[in-house]
């Protein structure tokens, strides 16, 4: 089981809800979380740049990140940072509450 992070910036941004939707009404996620106006900041030319992003959180298999990544590709373009985190401990309830609410594969 993974954590999958999703960074959507700029015009991408409005396109949050309708992502997430997708990726569960396709069954590529559990369950999502989205965070509106993060801070995000970057250094360029030896100054601190603050810039805003929308972050996406969800639950997944292991399994079917790179599906994951193919269906933001395929709705959103190649350029969306996505990245994962190994879930490697967790209770029976949240194990069975992903596996259940995510195709088979």
């Amino acid at each position: 089981m993974v954590n999958i992070v999703i960074y959507l910036e700029n015009e991408l941004r409005k396109k949050s809800q309708e992502l997430v939707q997708s990726l569960l009404k396709h069954e590529l996620v559990a369950s999502a979380s989205i965070d509106e106006d993060n801070s995000y900041y970057i250094k360029k030319k030896n100054e601190v740049l603050k810039t805003t992003h929308t972050v996406i959180t969800a639950q997944t298999k292991s399994l079917m990140f790179s599906d994951v990544v193919s269906f933001i590709k395929s709705e959103l373009g190649e350029k969306v940072p996505v990245f994962s985190m190994p879930l490697t401990q967790m209770n029976d309830h949240f194990n069975e509450y992903i596996k259940s609410r995510t195709k088979k594969v």
